[in-house]
């Protein structure tokens, strides 16, 4: 006996009888980095790395700043999420809740007084060593602002600041930092 209707497709079906899409996560990978060429300016060995999902690591990749000054600038990301954590401010961005989660240690709930204690401290130390100016750090580490176009003066202010920042954190200096001194 005949069915009614169109012939059935012979392909792989889900257990609800549609046929199965099969997306290819190689494929969706290839569209990411992509984007990521065209729309950063990056080469695809570049693009393909974990650093390219954020301004950080994307100015890192393209020689705008060092390893250490990435490294001082995440921690400061870090920082900057704990202290929005203990003054109750909230974040624009989604990256911030994981950072959030880490910080806590992957559970919710109260914020012991010497971790408050603890943030406020570092925070406060950061923004005296900064003398203030935490803006181009921000930009770039907490508001994700990509520095392709900047200007080399305003990547000299990030690149001091960034110094500072490793000084601060007592993160190992990378031979680099002595060239971006800017008093």
């Amino acid at each position: 006996m005949a069915r009614k209707g169109r012939k059935r497709k012979t392909v792989a079906r889900q257990p609800n009888g549609q046929p199965r899409r099969d997306y290819a996560a190689d494929k969706l990978r290839e569209d990411v980095i992509m984007q990521r060429v065209r729309h950063y300016r990056l080469t695809r060995e570049q693009a393909g790395s974990e650093r390219a999902s954020h301004a950080l690591g994307r100015a890192y990749l393209r020689s705008q700043i060092t390893d250490g000054m990435y490294h001082a600038g995440r921690e400061f990301e870090r920082l900057w999420v704990s202290r929005a954590m203990v003054m109750g401010i909230p974040q624009p961005h989604p990256r911030a809740c994981n950072i959030a989660d880490e910080v806590r240690g992957g559970q919710g709930g109260y914020l012991s007084a010497y971790f408050v204690e603890s943030v406020k401290r570092r925070f406060s130390e950061c923004a005296d060593k900064l003398g203030g100016r935490i803006g181009a750090v921000m930009a770039v580490a907490v508001d994700d602002i990509d520095t392709a176009d900047w200007s080399e003066a305003r990547l000299d202010v990030l690149r001091s600041r960034l110094s500072l920042l490793v000084e601060n954190f007592g993160l190992a200096d990378d031979g680099y930092l002595a060239a971006w001194r800017v008093s």
